[in-house]
């Protein structure tokens, strides 16, 4: 981040947890303790908020956001509801998944993948504002897989994506934000 921290996973034999490691000093810091799988952190381009998945609640893969400070990681929680679809999947359970997250230049949307009433892979790309995180928008409908990672680019408004795309091998994708051809 912007202060010389980073954010870090590690297994510790029952959990994997999040870590903050400052660069400058090499002391490492908890940041949660929750028994969960916490994977894919990403502070944001302020650094003083981090979002991430975690299986916390519930055992399927969530997104959480919290505050970050020299003390660790406060007010988080759950960011988006935990949803059922009402359709049968092929490889996944009934409950909607939120992966790969992303922060917008600007700090105020978060971009990631999840699968709503959708049969096949991982996903669509969305989009929800921090501040209110009950309206998300489909930026793209493809039948995404793990390793989509949509990242924004430093404009603000393109997204690249990994994606195979009727091909046998992950290229490198470019879409828009507002969900219009790039």
């Amino acid at each position: 981040g912007p202060d010389g921290n980073v954010v870090f996973v590690r297994y510790d034999g029952n959990a994997i947890e999040l870590w903050l490691l400052n660069l400058a000093t090499g002391a490492e810091q908890p940041l949660t303790a929750n028994g969960g799988v916490n994977v894919e952190p990403r502070l944001s381009p302020d650094g003083k908020r981090l979002v991430w998945v975690s299986t916390l609640g519930t055992g399927h893969f969530n997104l959480f956001i919290g505050e970050l400070d020299a003390r660790g990681l406060r007010n988080a929680h759950q960011l988006l509801d935990q949803h059922h679809s009402s359709i049968d999947r092929h490889y996944y359970s009934s409950v909607d998944h939120a992966i790969n997250p992303s922060w917008s230049p600007d700090g105020t949307t978060i971009y990631y993948v999840s699968n709503p009433e959708i049969v096949l892979g991982t996903g669509d790309i969305f989009a929800l504002e921090v501040d209110a995180p009950q309206r998300p928008r489909r930026v793209l409908s493809e039948e995404t897989s793990w390793c989509a990672r949509p990242e924004v680019a430093p404009d603000g408004h393109r997204v690249l994506y990994a994606s195979y795309h009727g091909r046998q091998f992950t290229q490198l994708w470019l879409t828009t934000t507002t969900s219009a051809p790039p």
